[in-house]
């Protein structure tokens, strides 16, 4: 076996060792994993596989290739984290083993290495590949979708290539809708016409295509039309496309350079990578700075910003990563980049830690490891020996990430979001539901199979004030009510309901309320 050879299956398996280290650990966060991870679950147990479905109710925000999956692997391994997780894992792994072929084909083994290691390890793709998300399937898609064109350039112009990038955009429509489209359209326009070759537009089979992209999306998109006719249209086209575009209606607006912050952090610790160097200027170049500038363009027009919007280019960025790695004339340059983008992440934990409470001894664990690798791979890289530096500078992220499982996690109690639900369940009416107070905190409609009270779009119902909540208590009978322990504590001492019990957890409760007779 040849030397890039043991490498390259070196790089596949730590990949998918680190994509895939912790994902049965965390419980999920944030309000996205549990509410696509319960939707996944309904449609394995009532064995509707067109309809997405989130307590019972229709719910057509994203389209249905992420739940496909998510059923396919429940059936396999059961109902859990790990199992809801897997299609990202699997999406970020078969991300780089496409890159790294793809750039081996076009340019070799050593640019190869380089971009599919930035890949792997960039702080987006790392993260990104633990989330139960549909982040991560449309950006393999789009990559996937990609690498296809640049092959097809490569082998000048065979069509196979182009099919298939025409079956992965069809794909990215089925994992995450018609931004897969438009994304991959940006890029390819803007890359043909400054290029000058704006003409070959045509001769990219337009029409075939079409038909290629709507055979793919007609095995969801006609039977799903076909049940709910228009108001899927307008629910999942008109609403999630283009007033979320549009429109601050969804509380995601941004600034205009919301995206700068958000590229330097998801691209740590590579982020000085690409001005490392200056490789000579190729179509490939030119490719992945079209693929790098148009989505991050295009999103930061729109209204709604979130970052995992722009995941799909960092595929682009590890491209551009490995064409200046594999130059690096300028050593001093590089490290002092190198050493300057560590210092920022230095500073940001520094504010974070004020910031959002992180405990004071964990920041200064992080700001060890970091200070340690900064002195080991400067050692190396000025002994130039440039490819232990590279391996040990690409180390620096599953530390941190290491870090965080075993040391930050269990002091931020996120896991009274999967234990208490739980434990709840087991023990209260089959009819009783869980409604937030004050608390935006989605972890237990999955944790309860769907047990939480929601709005009829198919969100929580989330209470906001006691009298709210006093009502709410009246029309049911009941209340059994998630809420932080100091609102739990005033609970008990209102005079307008009893309280029956509570389970209480470090952060936050379940308390059982009953109107006063």
């Amino acid at each position: 076996m040849t030397r890039e050879n043991r490498l390259k299956y070196f790089l596949f398996a730590g990949s998918f060792t680190l994509f895939i280290l912790w994902t049965w650990q965390l419980p999920f966060l944030g309000p996205d994993e549990p509410r696509y991870a319960q939707v996944a679950r309904e449609m394995l147990e009532h064995k509707d596989f067109f309809v997405p479905r989130l307590g019972g109710n229709a719910w057509f925000e994203k389209p249905v290739l992420l739940y496909w999956l998510m059923a396919l692997s429940y059936a396999s391994f059961g109902v859990n984290e790990f199992a809801a997780r897997l299609p990202s894992v699997l999406a970020a792994f078969f991300s780089v083993v496409i890159l790294y072929g793809t750039m081996n084909t076009i340019r070799g083994a050593k640019e190869a290495l380089l971009s599919a290691t930035v890949l792997a390890t960039t702080s987006f793709f790392a993260s990104f590949s633990h989330a139960a998300t549909f982040d991560m399937l449309l950006t393999f898609c789009i990559t996937s979708a990609l690498c296809c064109y640049l092959l097809y350039e490569h082998e000048q112009r065979n069509s196979k290539w182009l099919r298939w990038m025409y079956v992965f955009a069809g794909s990215g429509v089925l994992a995450k809708g018609f931004v897969a489209l438009a994304l991959i359209g940006i890029i390819l326009i803007s890359y043909l016409i400054l290029s000058r070759r704006w003409k070959e537009l045509f001769l990219l089979k337009p029409v075939e295509g079409a038909l290629i992209v709507a055979a793919v999306t007609a095995i969801w998109f006609i039977p799903v039309s076909m049940i709910y006719g228009s108001r899927f249209w307008d629910e999942f086209v008109y609403r999630h496309h283009f007033v979320r575009y549009t429109s601050t209606q969804y509380h995601r607006s941004q600034s205009l350079l919301f995206y700068i912050p958000v590229m330097l952090a998801g691209t740590y610790p590579w982020s000085f990578a690409p001005f490392s160097a200056r490789p000579a200027a190729t179509d490939l170049k030119r490719f992945a700075l079209c693929w790098l500038l148009g989505p991050v363009v295009f999103f930061t027009i729109s209204q709604t910003k979130l970052p995992g919007y722009v995941l799909p280019v960092i595929p682009a960025f590890a491209i551009l990563a490995g064409l200046s790695l594999a130059v690096h004339t300028n050593r001093i340059r590089a490290l002092a980049l190198g050493i300057g983008v560590n210092l920022l992440l230095i500073g940001g934990l520094l504010w974070g830690a004020q910031e959002y409470e992180i405990p004071t001894h964990n920041l200064y664990i992080a700001c060890g490891y970091i200070a340690v690798f900064l002195l080991f791979v400067s050692f190396l890289y000025l002994k130039r020996k440039f490819f232990a530096s590279t391996i040990a500078y690409a180390l620096i992220l599953p530390a941190a990430m290491a870090l965080f499982a075993f040391r930050i996690f269990p002091d931020l109690n996120w896991i009274d979001s999967k234990k208490l639900p739980l434990q709840w369940a087991e023990t209260a009416p089959q009819n009783a539901k869980l409604v937030p107070y004050n608390l935006y905190d989605f972890g237990p409609l999955f944790y309860t199979n769907g047990r939480m009270e929601l709005t009829p779009e198919g969100y929580p119902f989330i209470v906001t004030s006691d009298a709210q909540l006093h009502r709410y208590l009246m029309q049911r009978g009941e209340a059994h009510v998630l809420a932080l322990n100091e609102d739990v504590d005033w609970m008990k001492r209102a005079g307008f309901w009893k309280v029956h019990n509570i389970i209480r957890g470090e952060n936050i409760s379940i308390v059982e309320l009953h109107p006063q007779r």
